[in-house]
């Protein structure tokens, strides 16, 4: 009989947690609360609970300026050691907007991931708001893709400044060298691309006749090709020269030509695929850029400080030094 209740209570608990999460995963979670359940909940807990990884909580937690519990902070609360909670500090956020929506995956376990770009690939794909399908037909093109449209109407970008490494295109017109038979492909994916990086508050703009995507106050190049292949021939007399054969293929590339990620069309997958890992690292090159930028600026002002310090020290002296002569005559 003992057993039977203690199973019974055992189940009632279980039950009892299992509504517990599934109220927390449906749960629009707010600025407030997450400072709330970070200083009161292990980040690993969490993690199983909002059914995403700890690092997208805490990358959440950096950019909403939520301030975490250093290394040891449980540990000292296990023992009962005393701990400090800082306040919840002033944002650009405020404590009622809502940070993220639970997914409601529960104890769901999540993909292993090699990168931050993956990660924030599978949490981009993941998110309801949020539509990669590029359709096959497209009933309202975007504004910049109408202007691409009409710009490249029956004509051949695709042999245009191949070997070219920095490449120059119409203001307002997005950088596509395609011919007529990959165009509408390339139109429709760039117009799909458009519109999620809109919902994620980016934007296209166009200086010094290049194209950038724009987020967090920064920018990062884009541009859209058919693939060309090189091949490598010799004349009569021996001397080899490089020759440029087309595909069907689309390449789109990230970032400028010295340093930039590629996504090219495969047999097995084509670059409609990889929207989601487009657009993590787009976010990742712009938040990289801006969070340089932030710390250079925070270091310049430290150093400015210091400076003024400096010369009010030596100003002092200086002043010190004219009183010791003074009294001395």
């Amino acid at each position: 009989i003992n057993f039977l209740i203690y199973l019974t209570l055992s189940l009632l608990a279980q039950t009892l947690i299992y509504k517990d999460n599934i109220l927390m995963e449906s749960k629009n979670i707010t600025r407030f609360d997450l400072y709330n359940l970070v200083w009161s909940t292990p980040m690993s807990k969490l993690a199983i609970q909002f059914g995403i990884s700890s690092n997208r909580i805490k990358t959440v937690c950096e950019k909403s300026d939520i301030p975490l519990p250093k290394n040891g902070f449980w540990l000292k609360i296990k023992y009962g050691k005393e701990v400090i909670k800082p306040e919840l500090p002033e944002s650009t956020k405020k404590e009622g907007d809502i940070l993220f929506v639970s997914t409601g995956n529960g104890n769901k376990v999540l993909p292993q991931f090699k990168n931050e770009i993956e990660e924030r690939a599978y949490q981009l794909s993941n998110d309801p708001s949020l539509s990669f399908t590029v359709p096959n037909k497209v009933k309202s093109f975007h504004p910049i893709i109408l202007k691409t449209k009409k710009e490249m109407a029956g004509k051949d970008y695709s042999e245009a400044e191949v070997r070219i490494y920095y490449r120059h295109y119409k203001d307002g017109v997005l950088p596509m060298l395609t011919d007529e038979n990959l165009t509408p492909r390339a139109l429709r994916f760039m117009n799909t691309l458009i519109l999620v990086i809109e919902q994620l508050k980016g934007s296209l703009i166009f200086e010094y006749q290049q194209c950038y995507v724009q987020m967090f106050r920064r920018k990062t190049e884009i541009h859209l090709r058919q693939k060309h292949h090189r091949v490598r021939n010799k004349n009569e007399y021996g001397w080899s020269h490089n020759s440029w054969v087309k595909t069907n293929k689309l390449e789109f590339q990230v970032g400028p030509n010295f340093s930039n990620k590629k996504w090219i069309d495969t047999d097995k997958r084509k670059i409609e695929e990889g929207l989601p890992e487009i657009v993590a690292c787009i976010e990742k090159e712009c938040k990289y850029w801006h969070d340089l930028r932030k710390q250079q600026a925070e270091d310049e002002k430290k150093r400015e400080i210091e400076r003024a310090k400096k010369a009010e020290l030596q100003h002092a002296n200086e002043m010190e030094e004219v009183k010791n002569v003074s009294i001395a005559f």
